[in-house]
């Protein structure tokens, strides 16, 4: 009672559809902000983003904007960060922060609440996270009613944004966190461009 601290959602996102696929944002023209740098702190390469716990600013804050709207309200441009801002627990979650959409650092939080990943930089688009208590970290999480979090499938978004040189829309990716069920690893990348991709959510809150 007299902490403060960060909680993860114990489920994932669902859409309007049932499902728990999201895109980043609607196909241009309504999505403008797929193709440009969002955030207003960017970072050079993927492992640079195992540092950001930044979410609730890219999430909330106009400061955290470049284009000064609060992502969580736009939800053409910014689906993602809507549908994490949206979330609804099913249980009463008064005097507590607002949902948001995690950080890569904040996923790392996570992880590393349960042991030491050790982290590998394959390249500036791939980093490799070895973690050796996978069963543990999902039974926290089935145990009490939620989706596991390390699963086959999409992967996670994320709120970090890398801004690759060599410019045009190839070079601003949001990072995504995945599972690969059969090497047994997490992998930070961009997986595929933001634009043309479907991943999960899992909202993060401040109590």
């Amino acid at each position: 009672n007299t902490e403060e601290g960060t909680a993860v959602a114990l489920k994932d996102c669902v859409n309007q559809g049932g499902t728990k696929e999201f895109v980043y944002g609607s196909f241009p023209p309504a999505g403008t902000r797929l193709f440009k740098k969002n955030n207003t702190s960017n970072y050079p390469d993927m492992a640079s983003t195992l540092n950001d716990v930044d979410g609730y600013k890219w999430t909330w804050e106009t400061a955290g904007s470049e284009d000064g709207t609060v992502k969580a309200n736009d939800n053409n441009n910014y689906t993602c960060f809507y549908a994490a801002a949206n979330y609804k627990p099913g249980v009463d979650t008064q005097n507590i922060g607002k949902w948001y959409l995690p950080a890569m650092g904040e996923f790392k939080q996570l992880i590393v609440c349960y042991g030491t990943p050790t982290i590998t930089m394959i390249n500036k688009y791939n980093v490799e996270l070895k973690f050796d208590y996978i069963n543990l970290i999902n039974k926290a999480f089935t145990d009490a009613g939620g989706d596991a979090i390390s699963v086959s499938g999409q992967g996670y978004w994320t709120s970090s944004e890398v801004v690759f040189s060599g410019g045009g829309w190839a070079s601003n990716q949001t990072p995504i966190l995945y599972y690969d069920t059969i090497r047994k690893k997490y992998f930070v990348d961009q997986y595929n461009a933001r634009h043309n991709n479907t991943c999960y959510i899992r909202p993060f809150i401040h109590f």
